[in-house]
């Protein structure tokens, strides 16, 4: 026998009483208990779940009488599925003769194969399943296909029920306790069974791909496409980097533009400041000059008219009549030296007043022009400057 029996898994002899396996089965069932197995729990819990099930058999007559006389083959796990294997041969080169499409060529001989798994497969099928099992091919066969065959046959499950290696029918069963063992047992074989097939298939499916030449031209594939990804992904990167040092290059110009631009409206600035600041000076000069000349005139008349002389009385009006002819004319000297002081080249425009030359260099239409100006400053390379 395979495994051990209900008796051994608990101990007792075959003729044990009722009382003597409850005995046993609550010694057994304490000691192994998984919350007194801490340490190794796994191992604990399926002791416990073995003893659980001996117990429950033993401890009924009906199903106890039962097992008596099936325990041979109950714990029996090997399953006869000899009319489900693959000959050993096709896990083996000499099964094939070249890689063509001959009688006993690689292509043809597992192609055959396929087909005959393919044809038990069939009839197992449900009717409300779709069938998708692919066909092998020749060694001229897309690749794509090939590799489509490949992909469905290595995740191979059997569409078999093994229904015919069922040991035990549950129609000779005394009660439900026992049909439910008897599934059980069935069961284990029938998942055995399908195991083993699929394990079978699978390994075939793996033999055979390893040897397909298709798969190295689809590998080959593979290799190349991926070599002209890496090959398209290098050129993107260059083609950036490449666009990003333009860029820089640009921004760069840019800025040394702006400063020299910058450096040169900084220049223009002091010229003008310094050229408003003499024309300035130069006037408070000349204001000073007319005072002193008008204070002297003063005094002299005064003078003349402390002597009474009637004569230097009409000269002195005559010179009063000079005096203010002079002031006349030098004002209207001074308002010509103003209007060329407050003079603005940018708009070719004259002002009277300092107060509306100052907002006139702030207006919008003012400051729009001087960026043209710049802006054609900078275009001759500084040659022209601003006229004073």
């Amino acid at each position: 026998m395979g495994k051990e029996t209900f008796y051994e898994i608990l101990g007792v002899p075959t003729n044990a009483s009722t009382d003597e396996i409850k005995k046993k089965y609550k010694i057994l069932a304490l000691k192994y208990h998984p919350d007194k197995n801490l340490q190794d729990v796994q191992s604990a819990t399926a002791k416990f779940n073995q003893i659980q099930e001996a117990y429950n058999v033993l401890s009924d007559p009906k199903e106890r009488e039962w097992y008596d006389r099936h325990k041979e083959s109950f714990h029996n796990d090997q399953v006869d599925v000899e009319d489900h294997t693959i000959d050993e041969k096709y896990f083996s080169n000499s099964c094939y003769n070249g890689f063509g499409d001959g009688k006993n060529s690689f292509y043809s001989v597992y192609r055959n194969l396929f087909d005959e798994i393919i044809d038990q497969e069939i009839p197992h099928k449900n009717v409300d399943e779709e069938f998708n099992l692919p066909r092998f091919g020749n060694s001229t066969t897309d690749v794509d296909e090939v590799k489509a065959f490949y992909d469905v046959w290595q995740s191979f499950s059997t569409a078999f029920s093994f229904s015919n290696l069922d040991r035990y029918d549950i129609r000779d069963a005394p009660n439900r306790r026992v049909v439910r063992l008897m599934e059980k047992e069935n069961k284990k074989i029938r998942d055995e069974a399908r195991k083993n097939r699929n394990a079978l298939i699978q390994e075939l499916v793996q033999f055979v791909r390893k040897r397909d030449k298709r798969m190295e031209a689809y590998r080959k594939r593979l290799e190349d496409r991926a070599e002209a990804n890496r090959k398209k992904s290098e050129a993107h990167r260059l083609k950036t980097i490449e666009n990003r040092n333009r860029e820089f290059e640009k921004y760069v110009e840019e800025q040394k533009h702006d400063t020299e631009w910058i450096s040169e409206l900084e220049e223009q600035l002091k010229d003008i400041e310094a050229n408003y600041k003499n024309n300035k000076n130069g006037k408070n000069k000349r204001k000073n000059k007319n005072k002193n000349k008008n204070v002297s005139v003063e005094d002299d008349n005064e003078s003349k008219q402390e002597n009474g002389d009637i004569e230097e009385k009409n000269v002195n009006e005559h010179q009063n009549g000079k005096k203010v002819q002079n002031k006349v004319q030098d004002l209207d000297e001074e308002d010509e030296e103003v209007e060329d002081l407050l003079y603005c080249q940018v708009c070719n425009k004259k002002f009277r007043t300092i107060n509306s030359f100052s907002n006139h260099e702030k207006s919008k239409k003012h400051l729009i022009a001087f960026e043209r100006y710049s802006a054609m400053l900078n275009e001759n390379d500084g040659e022209d400057e601003i006229e004073e």
